[in-house]
């Protein structure tokens, strides 16, 4: 029935849905995040997600509580990597 109301509007986001999945799968090399705090230089970064995975990341924090370094904290992402639940529980 709602194919029959409303057939554009579901196309659109039966299309959209699937485009979405898509993106989550696994791609060679990974896809590329830049990360960024608005308005402000709290943080700064990269990470690289392969499927579930985040696989690599640099960030750099700035907050008042962690230490004087003007520069700010860093922090790596390498190694075994963090796992995305969420995504892990799509695939």
């Amino acid at each position: 029935m709602l194919d029959t109301i409303f057939p554009q509007p579901l196309q659109s986001t039966q299309d959209g849905l699937t485009e979405c999945i898509a993106l989550l799968d696994p791609q060679e090399g990974g896809s590329t995040l830049a990360l960024s705090s608005t308005r402000s230089e709290t943080l700064k970064g990269f990470v690289v997600r392969m499927g579930e995975r985040i696989v690599k990341g640099e960030l750099l924090i700035k907050l008042s509580g962690l230490g004087s370094s003007k520069r700010g904290y860093p922090v790596s992402i390498a190694n075994e990597g963090i796992v995305l639940e969420q995504v892990q529980l799509l695939l």
